[in-house]
């Protein structure tokens, strides 16, 4: 990644109302390191790095490396909390021990929002292609192969 402009860190800095080594402490770098970045002596700055120190600064990666002149910070959008159906899908994706089922877990997720889709604008909004009525899934019998 790019140097970060000196001026521009020292701006943010002093915004802020951060020593050198509050900064450090914050963004876990070393104080040498911040020393370094206020002294234009270093060529480039890693991701993680740039990250932390945006973050701590509350401003955005592409401001303190010159690629903008808008200090703000990135929108986020608030998180809203999960219920006990995504908190238990979440829970069971996590069990899967390899990459393989977890891509095909999430394929056939997405191929289910798909049909929804589909099925919704079919029948209506809202509405069950079943005729309102849920579709059982099939029993597993334990048998291996069926």
């Amino acid at each position: 990644m790019p140097a970060v402009r000196s001026h521009r860190l020292k701006m943010m800095m002093e915004k802020a109302g951060l020593k050198q080594y509050q900064l450090a402490a914050q963004a876990g770098v070393s104080s040498g390191h911040i020393s370094h970045l206020l002294h234009g002596n270093v060529d480039s700055v890693g991701s993680t790095i740039l990250l932390k120190l945006a973050s701590v600064l509350s401003t955005n990666v592409d401001y303190l490396v010159g690629a903008s002149d808008d200090p703000r910070p990135p929108h986020t959008q608030p998180v809203k909390p999960l219920n006990p159906d995504e908190e238990e899908l979440i829970r069971l994706y996590r069990q899967f021990q390899t990459p393989y089922y977890r891509d095909r877990a999430l394929r056939e997720v997405e191929f289910l929002l798909q049909d929804e889709r589909q099925n919704s604008r079919a029948l209506g909004q809202g509405s069950r292609p079943s005729g309102g009525q849920e579709t059982p899934l099939p029993q597993e019998t334990g048998a291996v192969g069926e």
